[in-house]
């Protein structure tokens, strides 16, 4: 009678056992195929000098941005197959527009781009150094709907943050983190910290050239990165408020950081 109730005993011990862990698993939070620390291992951040040559690697990720970044994401024309063609030429003439170098995130095992920071130089005088302005986003055939909040996205790129900076500090050149990105299958593993942090070291180590590198923040992730980045929070504004345009793209708010780091 004991040997019965013991085997009964160690019977139901072990079904209870099955059954919590049966439960545990499906208690675990399902995870992105990619979005795992082995992969994470395999991204290869590189100061890319040869941009134009990288292009075609780049360009998905430069579509994706569009697409679904806060600031451009309310502009429908940056989803349309027409708008994808004029994208692809904006890519080319943005990476063409000076030897900035781009800072590039290499999936080593699937032999792709995770996600990069497209960097421009600004001089207090652009016209002297002979320079234009930067990702000319107007100089393409966009409808006539979009035209005027991609006039907006453009002013608001070049002209709010870079002017204010030189007027504000008098410096004289600056290193401006233009567009920076990360691909879908690489969110939560710091790409773009890392991406940030590489930029940062190889414009520190061009000693005495630039006197600032800026960049900026439109989401609550990028804000907290340039916060642990050591960099200063400069201005802060709500780009609906300032181009009534946004108004009638959908998103009610968007919250723009500009952040300085001295050099």
């Amino acid at each position: 009678m004991n040997i019965r109730r013991a085997v009964l005993s160690l019977s139901l011990k072990h079904s209870l056992t099955q059954s919590c862990a049966v439960l545990w698993v499906k208690l675990l939070p399902r995870r992105h195929p990619y979005s795992t620390l082995q992969s994470c291992d395999n991204i290869k951040i590189e100061v890319v000098h040869d941009k134009l040559e990288k292009w075609e690697k780049l360009l998905d990720l430069w579509l994706y941005h569009f697409a679904n970044a806060p600031v451009t994401s309310n502009i429908g024309a940056f989803r349309t197959d027409d708008g994808k063609i004029m994208l692809k030429g904006l890519l080319k003439d943005s990476l063409a527009y000076d030897n900035s170098p781009c800072v590039v995130a290499w999936d080593t095992h699937r032999n792709k781009a995770a996600g990069f920071i497209l960097n421009h130089t600004f001089h207090v005088n652009q016209a002297l150094e002979k320079c234009g302005p930067p990702i000319p986003y107007s100089n393409y055939s966009w409808d006539k709907q979009w035209l005027q909040p991609i006039q907006d996205l453009e002013h608001y790129k070049h002209y709010v943050s870079m002017s204010s900076i030189f007027a504000d500090y008098r410096y004289k050149k600056i290193m401006k983190a233009q567009i920076g990105c990360t691909g879908p299958d690489y969110t939560n593993q710091k790409v773009m910290s890392r991406l940030y942090q590489k930029g940062v070291e190889q414009v520190q180590a061009c000693k005495g050239v630039y006197d600032a590198i800026v960049g900026e923040s439109t989401n609550k992730q990028t804000y907290r990165l340039f916060q642990k980045s050591d960099f200063e929070l400069l201005y802060e504004f709500d780009l609906v408020n300032r181009y009534p345009s946004f108004k009638n793209c959908g998103n009610p708010q968007i919250t723009v950081g500009i952040w300085m780091k001295r050099l």
